[in-house]
């Protein structure tokens, strides 16, 4: 079958999406139940930015890391804030069907 050298190349691309997110934004970037999943526990930039004001540069590149490294397009929502009072930050990507 042709599909499963496709997912060992989108496994290996969140790999490397992965490193790229610890490396830079300090985040936990990993695939849950098939999905990619970020959490960021703590973060200079978090705390600076009270209130979550932070989390908008946080999504934005983490969108822009899955599209380019791993070719994952769509929208990553900021699903729990820590800066709203949760344990930690976590974002998730939404699927992309009837996003248009």
């Amino acid at each position: 079958s042709m599909a499963a050298p496709g997912r060992v190349a989108r496994a290996l691309d969140l790999g490397r999406a992965g490193s790229l997110a610890r490396r830079w934004l300090l985040a936990d970037l990993r695939v849950a139940d098939g999905q990619p999943r970020c959490e960021l526990t703590d973060s200079l930039t978090a705390r600076a930015a009270e209130g979550g004001a932070a989390c908008v540069f946080y999504t934005a590149a983490l969108a822009e890391l899955l599209r380019l490294v791993a070719g994952i397009e769509g929208a990553v929502v900021h699903h729990s804030c820590r800066g709203q009072g949760e344990r930690s930050c976590i974002w998730l990507t939404a699927p992309t069907e009837g996003l248009e």
